[in-house]
């Protein structure tokens, strides 16, 4: 059982809004981080010794506590599932939905070409060009989290983009800015537990150029040319929950300003939506802007057609057009309800709550290749780093 384990102790919701509306940015990251924890440290210390114990026998792996909500992530057998759940400072335990590469990543097959070398037609479409020649404006200075399945760090065109973290020292294996990753230069592997972050699937390449994308080898992808990549990399075999909520984690702690993500995890599989809400609205409150796709589901099934936690109400949720500004068929569909998800039961259906919140470019978008050349691809995969690159260049 790889299960996420709940504690019973939570930050008030209105608690982070304070901070949100009396602080600065920079001080708001600061104060929520402390906030969440302190909380965390104070209450998962019994839970987290009973795993401890556990692991000694064999029944417990891959203990990892989080602060970003008050949750900690481990695989445990059935017998230590129930009991955690037996217990008083346990709110609930949940089965962390893993789903197939293929599920989880929000891409459709796109019609076969090549970069042409000049801006894609979906940067023309949303203008970035124009931002770029009339404003200077290129998203310099600006971090995008990238949570995918790496990056292609040897494509020209991205190879100048990528995050640096300022204080830790590569290839010495000490976690010289202790924070809890040794070496993890441009980012982190969640997977793999190192600071390797090459793609090996593609996936996160395309996205990637597509944020950032400088055009150096003829075909300008990247709608914020001038920002910077922060790799959050999962195999993404069996997408775990869990994994991309430590990612979230990662982002906040290390000063992303823009965590995007292309993928969801469809109603029908049972996601813990009520803790991918707190987990985004942490981060919201944090400062960081929360970008997620909508899903290729397309028409029907609503309030159930767009994916978690593209579903959730205050992040910035995308569906895709065509270049001619149209919606494409796959791109699913809103509104969306919370009434059945305690403790939130808000938004009820009909009307619901209006989702997609934009649409961006996402048909046979061309970006990057793995380490060289260009391909396209489409969903609402592609359609999301479109907007995280116009929150960049925003920003």
């Amino acid at each position: 059982f790889s299960l996420v384990l709940f504690r019973s102790a939570q930050v008030p919701p209105a608690d982070l809004l304070k901070l949100r509306t009396s602080l600065s940015k920079q001080r708001r990251r600061r104060a929520v981080i402390e906030r969440l924890t302190e909380l965390a440290d104070r209450t998962q210390a019994d839970l987290l010794a009973l795993l401890e114990e556990r692991a000694q026998s064999g029944q417990v792996q891959s203990i990892s506590p989080l602060w970003i909500h008050n949750v900690v992530n481990a695989d445990v057998t059935r017998t230590v599932a129930l009991d955690i759940a037996a217990r008083d400072d346990v709110r609930y335990v949940h089965r962390d939905v893993h789903l197939p590469i293929e599920d989880l990543l929000l891409t459709v097959p796109a019609t076969p070409s090549v970069g042409s070398g000049n801006p894609t037609c979906g940067l023309t479409l949303i203008k970035a060009p124009d931002v770029w020649q009339q404003y200077g404006i290129t998203g310099a200075g600006v971090v995008v989290g990238v949570i995918d399945t790496g990056v292609g760090r040897g494509h020209t065109d991205i190879s100048k983009r990528l995050w640096r973290n300022p204080l830790e020292i590569p290839g010495n294996g000490i976690d010289d800015e202790n924070n809890g990753f040794a070496d993890d230069v441009q980012g982190w592997d969640f997977s793999n537990g190192n600071g390797n972050v090459r793609d090996g699937q593609g996936h996160g390449s395309h996205v990637s150029g597509t944020v950032a994308g400088d055009g150096t080898s003829g075909t300008a992808c990247g709608v914020a040319p001038g920002t910077r990549i922060m790799a959050l990399q999962s195999n993404l075999d069996f997408g775990a929950e869990g994994e991309v909520w430590s990612m979230m984690q990662y982002g906040v702690a290390n000063g992303a300003d823009i965590l995007t993500a292309s993928l969801g995890w469809p109603h029908k599989n049972n996601p813990d939506r009520a803790t991918w809400r707190a987990v985004c609205e942490n981060t919201i409150a944090a400062g960081v802007v929360v970008i997620y796709a909508a899903g290729n589901e397309g028409k029907g099934n609503a309030p159930d057609n767009i994916r978690t936690p593209g579903d959730v109400p205050d992040v910035i949720t995308v569906g895709a057009v065509y270049c001619d500004d149209l919606i494409t068929s796959f791109s699913s569909r809103g509104p969306v309800t919370w009434q059945n998800v305690p403790p939130y039961n808000d938004h009820p259906y009909p009307p619901g709550l209006k989702k997609p919140d934009v649409a961006a470019p996402g048909n046979n978008t061309i970006s990057h290749q793995m380490v060289s050349g260009y391909t396209p691809m489409s969903g609402t995969s592609m359609a999301t780093p479109h907007v995280a690159g116009v929150a960049a260049l925003l920003l």
